[in-house]
Protein backbone atom coordinates (compact mmCIF):
# COMPACT_ATOMS: atom_id res chain seq x y z
CA UNK A 1 0.00 0.00 0.00
CA UNK A 2 2.72 2.44 0.95
CA UNK A 3 4.62 1.68 -2.27
CA UNK A 4 1.51 2.20 -4.43
CA UNK A 5 0.75 5.45 -2.63
CA UNK A 6 4.30 6.69 -3.09
CA UNK A 7 4.13 5.81 -6.80
CA UNK A 8 0.87 7.75 -7.14
CA UNK A 9 2.43 10.75 -5.39
CA UNK A 10 5.48 10.61 -7.70
CA UNK A 11 3.25 10.38 -10.79
CA UNK A 12 1.15 13.30 -9.58
CA UNK A 13 4.25 15.39 -8.92
CA UNK A 14 5.68 14.53 -12.35
CA UNK A 15 2.42 15.50 -14.09
CA UNK A 16 2.30 18.79 -12.15
CA UNK A 17 5.91 19.54 -13.08
CA UNK A 18 5.22 18.82 -16.77
CA UNK A 19 2.08 20.97 -16.70
CA UNK A 20 3.99 23.80 -15.04
CA UNK A 21 6.79 23.52 -17.60
CA UNK A 22 4.32 23.68 -20.50
CA UNK A 23 2.43 26.64 -19.04
CA UNK A 24 5.51 28.73 -18.22
CA UNK A 25 7.08 27.69 -21.51
CA UNK A 26 4.22 29.17 -23.53
CA UNK A 27 3.84 32.20 -21.26
CA UNK A 28 7.48 32.92 -22.08
CA UNK A 29 6.72 32.52 -25.80
CA UNK A 30 3.92 35.11 -25.55
CA UNK A 31 6.26 37.63 -23.89
CA UNK A 32 8.88 37.00 -26.59
CA UNK A 33 6.22 37.69 -29.26
CA UNK A 34 5.34 40.99 -27.56
CA UNK A 35 9.00 41.96 -27.27
CA UNK A 36 9.52 41.02 -30.90
CA UNK A 37 6.71 43.30 -32.08
CA UNK A 38 7.97 46.18 -29.92
CA UNK A 39 11.41 45.77 -31.54
CA UNK A 40 9.94 47.05 -34.80
CA UNK A 41 8.86 50.29 -33.11
CA UNK A 42 11.69 50.99 -30.65
CA UNK A 43 14.78 50.78 -32.88
CA UNK A 44 13.94 53.59 -35.31
CA UNK A 45 17.05 55.67 -34.58
CA UNK A 46 19.47 52.78 -35.04
CA UNK A 47 18.05 50.78 -37.96
CA UNK A 48 16.15 51.43 -41.15
CA UNK A 49 13.07 49.33 -41.95
CA UNK A 50 14.96 46.81 -44.09
CA UNK A 51 17.47 46.17 -41.29
CA UNK A 52 14.65 45.78 -38.78
CA UNK A 53 12.94 43.22 -41.01
CA UNK A 54 16.21 41.31 -41.52
CA UNK A 55 16.86 41.31 -37.76
CA UNK A 56 13.38 39.92 -37.03
CA UNK A 57 13.86 37.04 -39.47
CA UNK A 58 17.38 36.41 -38.14
CA UNK A 59 16.10 36.03 -34.58
CA UNK A 60 13.34 33.71 -35.85
CA UNK A 61 15.87 31.32 -37.37
CA UNK A 62 18.07 31.55 -34.26
CA UNK A 63 15.10 30.25 -32.21
CA UNK A 64 14.56 27.42 -34.72
CA UNK A 65 18.26 26.52 -34.55
CA UNK A 66 18.20 26.56 -30.74
CA UNK A 67 15.11 24.33 -30.79
CA UNK A 68 16.91 21.80 -32.99
CA UNK A 69 19.98 21.96 -30.71
CA UNK A 70 17.98 21.16 -27.54
CA UNK A 71 15.81 18.57 -29.33
CA UNK A 72 18.95 16.58 -30.19
CA UNK A 73 19.86 16.69 -26.49
CA UNK A 74 16.46 15.26 -25.47
CA UNK A 75 15.21 18.52 -23.95
CA UNK A 76 11.86 17.89 -25.62
CA UNK A 77 9.57 20.32 -23.79
CA UNK A 78 12.02 23.22 -23.95
CA UNK A 79 12.90 22.50 -27.60
CA UNK A 80 9.22 22.50 -28.64
CA UNK A 81 8.76 25.89 -26.98
CA UNK A 82 11.73 27.27 -28.93
CA UNK A 83 10.59 25.70 -32.21
CA UNK A 84 7.02 26.94 -31.79
CA UNK A 85 8.36 30.37 -30.89
CA UNK A 86 10.56 30.38 -34.01
CA UNK A 87 7.65 29.51 -36.30
CA UNK A 88 5.41 32.11 -34.68
CA UNK A 89 8.13 34.73 -35.03
CA UNK A 90 8.47 33.98 -38.75
CA UNK A 91 4.78 34.74 -39.23
CA UNK A 92 5.01 37.86 -37.05
CA UNK A 93 8.08 39.00 -39.00
CA UNK A 94 6.13 38.70 -42.27
CA UNK A 95 3.17 40.59 -40.83
CA UNK A 96 5.38 43.37 -39.44
CA UNK A 97 7.42 43.58 -42.66
CA UNK A 98 4.26 44.25 -44.68
CA UNK A 99 1.87 46.16 -42.42
CA UNK A 100 4.26 48.05 -40.11
CA UNK A 101 7.62 48.42 -41.83
CA UNK A 102 6.20 48.46 -45.40
CA UNK A 103 9.18 46.46 -46.67
CA UNK A 104 7.07 43.77 -48.42
CA UNK A 105 4.27 44.37 -50.89
CA UNK A 106 1.21 42.09 -50.77
CA UNK A 107 2.50 39.60 -53.34
CA UNK A 108 5.83 39.21 -51.55
CA UNK A 109 4.14 38.87 -48.15
CA UNK A 110 1.81 36.13 -49.43
CA UNK A 111 4.71 34.28 -51.08
CA UNK A 112 6.81 34.44 -47.89
CA UNK A 113 3.80 33.26 -45.83
CA UNK A 114 3.38 30.24 -48.10
CA UNK A 115 7.06 29.30 -47.72
CA UNK A 116 6.85 29.75 -43.94
CA UNK A 117 3.79 27.47 -43.85
CA UNK A 118 5.57 24.82 -45.94
CA UNK A 119 8.59 25.02 -43.62
CA UNK A 120 6.42 24.72 -40.50
CA UNK A 121 4.62 21.66 -41.89
CA UNK A 122 7.97 20.02 -42.69
CA UNK A 123 9.09 20.74 -39.10
CA UNK A 124 5.80 19.29 -37.80
CA UNK A 125 6.45 16.03 -39.65
CA UNK A 126 10.10 15.92 -38.55
CA UNK A 127 9.52 16.63 -34.84
CA UNK A 128 6.08 14.94 -34.69
CA UNK A 129 4.82 17.76 -32.49
CA UNK A 130 1.15 18.74 -32.24
CA UNK A 131 2.07 22.12 -30.74
CA UNK A 132 4.16 22.98 -33.81
CA UNK A 133 1.31 21.80 -36.05
CA UNK A 134 -1.21 24.03 -34.27
CA UNK A 135 1.10 27.05 -34.45
CA UNK A 136 1.58 26.29 -38.16
CA UNK A 137 -2.18 26.19 -38.67
CA UNK A 138 -2.90 29.39 -36.75
CA UNK A 139 0.07 31.18 -38.27
CA UNK A 140 -0.96 30.06 -41.73
CA UNK A 141 -4.30 31.84 -41.32
CA UNK A 142 -2.96 35.09 -39.82
CA UNK A 143 -1.67 36.66 -43.07
CA UNK A 144 -4.71 35.75 -45.17
CA UNK A 145 -7.14 37.05 -42.54
CA UNK A 146 -5.12 40.27 -42.36
CA UNK A 147 -5.08 40.61 -46.15
CA UNK A 148 -8.79 39.78 -46.38
CA UNK A 149 -9.65 43.07 -44.67
CA UNK A 150 -7.15 45.06 -46.71
CA UNK A 151 -9.02 47.64 -48.80
CA UNK A 152 -6.90 47.23 -51.92
CA UNK A 153 -6.82 43.43 -51.89
CA UNK A 154 -7.88 42.29 -55.38
CA UNK A 155 -10.28 39.45 -56.20
CA UNK A 156 -7.41 37.58 -57.87
CA UNK A 157 -5.39 37.71 -54.65
CA UNK A 158 -8.45 36.54 -52.70
CA UNK A 159 -8.85 33.53 -54.98
CA UNK A 160 -5.16 32.69 -54.47
CA UNK A 161 -5.77 32.97 -50.72
CA UNK A 162 -8.69 30.53 -50.99
CA UNK A 163 -6.51 27.99 -52.81
CA UNK A 164 -3.72 28.49 -50.25
CA UNK A 165 -6.10 27.95 -47.29
CA UNK A 166 -7.61 24.87 -48.96
CA UNK A 167 -4.17 23.30 -49.49
CA UNK A 168 -3.22 24.17 -45.89
CA UNK A 169 -6.33 22.37 -44.59
CA UNK A 170 -5.80 19.32 -46.78
CA UNK A 171 -2.22 19.00 -45.49
CA UNK A 172 -3.38 19.40 -41.89
CA UNK A 173 -6.14 16.85 -42.54
CA UNK A 174 -3.51 14.33 -43.65
CA UNK A 175 -1.32 15.13 -40.61
CA UNK A 176 -4.01 14.87 -37.91
CA UNK A 177 -5.32 11.62 -39.42
CA UNK A 178 -1.82 10.15 -39.55
CA UNK A 179 -0.98 11.00 -35.93
CA UNK A 180 -4.57 11.06 -34.54
CA UNK A 181 -4.13 14.57 -33.08
CA UNK A 182 -7.65 15.53 -32.01
CA UNK A 183 -6.62 19.01 -30.85
CA UNK A 184 -5.21 19.82 -34.29
CA UNK A 185 -8.46 18.57 -35.85
CA UNK A 186 -10.49 20.93 -33.63
CA UNK A 187 -8.26 23.92 -34.44
CA UNK A 188 -8.28 23.17 -38.19
CA UNK A 189 -12.04 22.76 -38.29
CA UNK A 190 -12.68 25.93 -36.23
CA UNK A 191 -10.41 28.13 -38.36
CA UNK A 192 -11.80 26.82 -41.65
CA UNK A 193 -15.37 27.38 -40.42
CA UNK A 194 -14.50 30.95 -39.43
CA UNK A 195 -12.80 31.53 -42.79
CA UNK A 196 -15.83 30.34 -44.79
CA UNK A 197 -18.30 32.37 -42.73
CA UNK A 198 -16.13 35.48 -43.02
CA UNK A 199 -16.08 35.12 -46.79
CA UNK A 200 -19.80 34.39 -47.00
CA UNK A 201 -20.84 37.64 -45.35
CA UNK A 202 -18.06 39.99 -46.49
CA UNK A 203 -17.08 39.12 -50.06
CA UNK A 204 -20.27 38.82 -52.13
CA UNK A 205 -18.40 39.20 -55.41
CA UNK A 206 -16.77 35.81 -54.75
CA UNK A 207 -19.88 34.07 -53.42
CA UNK A 208 -19.85 31.38 -56.13
CA UNK A 209 -16.29 30.36 -55.32
CA UNK A 210 -16.99 30.41 -51.60
CA UNK A 211 -20.06 28.20 -52.03
CA UNK A 212 -17.96 25.61 -53.87
CA UNK A 213 -15.36 26.01 -51.14
CA UNK A 214 -17.95 25.28 -48.46
CA UNK A 215 -18.92 22.08 -50.29
CA UNK A 216 -15.29 20.96 -50.24
CA UNK A 217 -15.18 21.83 -46.53
CA UNK A 218 -18.29 19.67 -45.99
CA UNK A 219 -16.65 16.77 -47.85
CA UNK A 220 -13.42 17.04 -45.82
CA UNK A 221 -14.99 17.20 -42.37
CA UNK A 222 -18.53 15.78 -42.48
CA UNK A 223 -18.44 12.84 -44.90
CA UNK A 224 -15.43 10.99 -43.37
CA UNK A 225 -17.23 10.99 -40.01
CA UNK A 226 -20.52 9.93 -41.59
CA UNK A 227 -19.07 6.94 -43.42
CA UNK A 228 -16.35 5.81 -41.05
CA UNK A 229 -16.48 2.14 -39.99
CA UNK A 230 -16.54 2.86 -36.27
CA UNK A 231 -20.17 3.64 -35.52
CA UNK A 232 -19.45 5.05 -32.07
CA UNK A 233 -18.96 8.80 -32.36
CA UNK A 234 -17.16 10.84 -29.76
CA UNK A 235 -18.36 14.30 -28.73
CA UNK A 236 -15.82 16.06 -30.97
CA UNK A 237 -17.07 14.34 -34.14
CA UNK A 238 -20.68 15.01 -33.16
CA UNK A 239 -19.94 18.71 -32.74
CA UNK A 240 -18.07 18.80 -36.07
CA UNK A 241 -21.03 17.22 -37.85
CA UNK A 242 -23.51 19.69 -36.38
CA UNK A 243 -21.34 22.78 -36.94
CA UNK A 244 -20.44 21.75 -40.52
CA UNK A 245 -24.15 21.43 -41.35
CA UNK A 246 -24.82 24.87 -39.80
CA UNK A 247 -21.91 26.46 -41.74
CA UNK A 248 -23.03 24.91 -45.02
CA UNK A 249 -26.61 26.08 -44.37
CA UNK A 250 -25.50 29.65 -43.62
CA UNK A 251 -23.32 29.69 -46.74
CA UNK A 252 -26.25 28.40 -48.79
CA UNK A 253 -28.53 31.12 -47.38
CA UNK A 254 -25.92 33.75 -48.21
CA UNK A 255 -25.66 32.35 -51.73
CA UNK A 256 -29.45 32.33 -52.22
CA UNK A 257 -29.73 35.88 -50.86
CA UNK A 258 -27.07 37.06 -53.32
CA UNK A 259 -28.82 35.32 -56.22
CA UNK A 260 -32.11 36.96 -55.25
CA UNK A 261 -30.52 40.42 -55.13
CA UNK A 262 -28.93 39.89 -58.54
CA UNK A 263 -32.25 38.78 -60.08
CA UNK A 264 -33.99 41.85 -58.61
CA UNK A 265 -31.38 44.16 -60.12
CA UNK A 266 -31.74 42.50 -63.51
Amino acid sequence: DTKSKSKEIVKKEESEIKLGLYIFNYIGVVFIFLGFISLAFLTGKYMNNSMKSFTLYLFSFIFLGAGYFYFKRNKVIFSRGLLGCGIGLLYISTYVAHFVLLVFNKETAITVSIFVTILSIILTMYYKSVSIAILSQIGGYLPVFAFLYSESFSNKALIISQVYVLLLNILMYIIYNKYQWKLLKIVSFSLMSLWILTFSFNKNELIYINYLYSLVYFVIYFLPIKFEKNKKEDEINQCIKIISIIVLSLTSLSFLKFEKNVSNIV
